[in-house]
């Protein structure tokens, strides 16, 4: 298995080194196949398990796209110069197919001793909390056509939009470059290696490529497994609910990270509390209904805290261990006077390098996020994205958040150096009145205290 290729649009920066994607390769060979059918229909495949909560077990499924195999009850799956690896006969078997979101899902009840390996779906997916993943970092592996059979294509981008589509057709846009034969790859959460969507197909509209979230889809299977394999002694044959709630226990239980193999639970939702020595849930109020605004199903929000100067390090390094990879976070700074205000992203504050070979200076990664704002809890006032397509936060290992352009920045050794903010004719982000506005009205300030939270969405 080799990469032919390492695709990025614009807005995505090209820093993945040949060793890293090398790695994940290796972790994901046996999971990522080509597809063939008797009619010579080709796209990608993958192996993935799906937890069944209540009995402690996992079903182990097959997933691609409806176009890929259609009917077809017998596909072919390919790897490594063509060799044929296992025929799949599943004509018997539980499945779930769906041409209009174009999602096939299919249980796999033979042993493949050590041929195979099964993927893992991301927690978010389980508890329908897919708005979590907007803005994060995705990759996505997949077999074009177009190429020799011993190659893969590995494309790394962003998760773009996520859209309310009334016909439930497609979700959300991603910027993972893709080509003829990438039908049915898995959408791969970067900071975790685990699946939270599956690829479709290139959008004729817009230029993004397009995709469907795995959560109604595997609702959708698990309900049929529940029905065929339920006990008919089980209380008079109670009925499944129309509606299966796989993700009721999921609090209770825990999965294995591929990535560090660390053992990790989802945390606990609670509402109307903030863990905050700066401020109260009251006085961010605000900020909540602005976030209910970016989509509205949002019907509630968590805010958890991930770091907080005084107690984990003022360093920049301190906050970028405890906040790099979290998705979407709000930054909460206090300062010495008793100004109090931050920012929303749904990006992470990785600083990510540039490519081996470039001879630029390492500046850091901007990145863009047209739903990015920032506020003032003094005033209680927002300041949104006034240039959605140009960048929104400015990432960089030796400096904490930064908000473009200089809305605000925050020093390295913050409680000692504090932080700095730009003029308001230069910012980003609109709605002030006067320069350093969002600060007091001070273009440096030194910082009390420094809080960071993950925002979890409810819907």
């Amino acid at each position: 298995m080799s990469v032919i290729d390492e695709k990025y649009l614009e807005d995505y920066p090209k820093t993945i080194f040949i060793e890293s994607i090398e790695n994940i390769l290796k972790q994901m060979k046996k999971s990522i196949f080509k597809i063939c059918t008797k009619k010579g229909t080709k796209g990608t495949g993958f192996f993935c398990k799906i937890p069944l909560l209540k009995e402690n077990k996992f079903i182990n499924t097959f997933m691609t796209n409806y176009h890929v195999i259609e009917e077809e009850n017998e596909i072919e799956i390919k790897i490594n110069n063509g060799k044929l690896l296992k025929k799949l006969n599943f004509k018997n078997n539980n499945k779930y197919s769906e041409q209009k979101q174009d999602i096939v899902i299919i249980e796999i009840n033979e042993d493949f001793n050590d041929l195979i390996d099964y993927l893992e779906l991301d927690n978010n997916v389980l508890n329908d909390n897919n708005i979590n993943y907007i803005g994060n970092t995705i990759y996505t592996i997949h077999y074009p056509s177009s190429i020799e059979w011993d190659k893969v294509g590995v494309s790394f981008g962003i998760l773009k939009h996520n859209f309310l589509d009334k016909d439930k057709e497609f979700d959300f846009n991603h910027y993972c470059a893709t080509e003829r034969g990438s039908s049915g790859s898995p959408i791969i959460n970067s900071s975790n290696n685990k699946i939270i969507g599956i690829h479709k197909q290139s959008s004729i509209n817009n230029g993004y490529n397009i995709g469907l979230f795995l959560s109604n889809s595997v609702k959708a299977f698990t309900k049929i497994y529940l029905e065929k394999n339920k006990n008919p002694s089980d209380s008079a044959n109670k009925k499944i609910n129309d509606k299966v709630d796989i993700s009721s226990n999921f609090n209770n239980y825990t999965f294995k990270d591929i990535s560090d193999n660390k053992k990790l639970k989802p945390h606990n939702i609670s509402k109307k509390i903030i863990n905050s020595k700066i401020v109260k849930f009251d006085d961010i109020i605000f900020i909540e209904e602005r976030l209910k605004d970016i989509n509205p199903k949002i019907k509630g929000i968590s805010f958890y805290l991930v770091y907080r100067a005084t107690e984990d390090g003022d360093k920049a390094s301190d906050f970028h261990k405890k906040c790099d990879k979290i998705g979407p976070n709000i930054v909460i700074i206090k300062t010495i006077k008793g100004n109090i205000f931050g920012g929303f992203t749904f990006r992470n504050w990785e600083h990510l390098p540039r490519d081996i070979d470039s001879k630029k200076p390492n500046l850091g990664s901007a990145s863009r996020d047209s739903n990015a704002f920032a506020f003032n809890i003094n005033a209680k006032k927002i300041y949104n994205n006034a240039k959605p397509k140009e960048y929104a936060i400015w990432c960089n290992i030796n400096y904490g958040p930064t908000f473009k352009n200089n809305l605000f920045q925050i020093f390295d050794h913050s409680l000692k150096k504090g932080g700095y903010c730009g003029k308001k004719e230069k910012s980003n982000f609109g709605g002030q009145m006067y320069d350093y506005e969002i600060s007091g009205g001070e273009e440096t300030y030194k910082v009390e205290e420094l809080e960071a939270f993950e925002v979890k969405f409810i819907y």
